[in-house]
């Protein structure tokens, strides 16, 4: 889930300053590896990421 995540991120355009992406990855992984997801709200979670892809055109997903 967190590649898929970061993917799209980087994708968008999200990792501005490039330097800070460590960092801005860091924190963004910190409160999902908390919260201890459980298999099917990863599933929901990645599906929320898929949609949210293909909204803006740019998924970067292969098979659908």
């Amino acid at each position: 889930m967190f590649e898929h995540f970061e993917n799209e991120l980087q994708a968008a355009g999200f990792f501005y300053p490039p330097q800070k992406k460590a960092l801005m990855v860091r924190n963004i992984r910190a409160p999902f590896i908390r919260a201890k997801m459980t298999e099917q709200e990863v599933r929901t979670m990645r599906g929320m990421i898929k949609t949210l892809a293909k909204g803006r055109g740019r998924h970067l997903g292969a098979k659908d």
